[in-house]
C-alpha cells in the first residue's frame, strides 16, 4: 500500500471512530492530531504532507486531483488526505488573513509545497475542481450513516468555504486562546 493510502485509512478511522450514529463528522485536524494519527504508521506531519504532494502533485508542479477520485477497493473515498490537507491550510490562515481565495491559496501553495511567487489557484486546479471531492467526501459519510459538515459558500467563497468550514478553530485562534489563558492565569482542572 502506498503512504497516501495509508494515511487515507489512518484518517477515516480517527474522524469517525467514535462518532455518533448520525453525528456529525468535521475533518478539522491540525498539526498535533496528524502528529497523533501518524504515530500508528511511524510518521508525523512532514510524513503526511510528503505523501499527499508525491500523490497529487506532477513533475511540472501542477494538480492532478483527477486521480484521487472515487473509492479505493475497500469502499474509502480516495480524495480524504488531500481534502485533510486544504483544511490545515485554512488552519495555517493568519489572524490578519481575511478568508478570502488568495489568502487561503498562498497556505495551499505553501502546504503543497507550490511555488508561492503567484497568486490565485495551482496549476492544474481549474475553478471548482475540488467540490466534486467534497462532494464525494459528503456522500461517503451520508452512506456510513454520518451528518456532514463541508458545504460551499457563497460568490467567490463558494468553494474555499469547504476547508474554511472544517478549520473550527484556527492556529491563530489556538494561540490567541492560550494567551487569554496565561495572561488571565486560569489553569486546566
Amino acid at each position: 500500500m502506498n503512504p497516501y493510502q495509508a494515511w487515507n485509512r489512518l484518517l477515516v478511522d480517527y474522524v469517525t471512530r467514535s462518532r455518533e450514529a448520525n453525528g456529525q463528522v468535521f475533518l478539522s485536524l491540525d498539526e498535533a492530531d496528524l502528529q497523533l494519527i501518524g504515530q500508528e504508521a511511524g510518521g508525523g506531519v512532514k510524513d503526511f504532507l510528503t505523501a499527499v504532494r508525491q500523490e497529487v502533485v506532477t513533475e511540472q508542479g501542477s494538480l492532478n486531483l483527477g486521480c484521487i477520485q472515487g473509492l479505493d477497493a475497500d469502499g474509502i473515498p480516495r480524495c480524504l488526505g488531500y481534502l485533510v490537507a486544504t483544511v490545515l491550510a485554512a488552519n495555517r490562515m493568519k489572524a490578519n488573513e481575511e478568508a478570502e481565495a488568495s489568502n487561503y491559496f498562498t497556505r495551499l501553495r505553501e502546504v503543497l509545497d507550490l511555488s508561492t511567487d503567484v497568486e490565485g489557484r495551482p496549476k492544474g486546479m481549474p475553478i471548482g475542481a475540488e467540490e466534486p471531492l467534497w462532494q464525494e467526501w459528503n456522500r461517503w459519510l451520508r452512506r456510513q450513516g454520518f451528518r456532514p459538515t463541508a458545504k460551499p459558500g457563497e460568490g467567490p467563497k463558494k468553494y474555499i468555504n469547504y476547508p474554511l468550514s472544517q478549520a473550527l478553530l484556527r492556529d491563530h485562534d489556538r494561540d490567541r486562546l492560550h494567551q487569554l489563558f496565561d495572561f488571565k492565569k486560569w489553569t486546566n482542572p
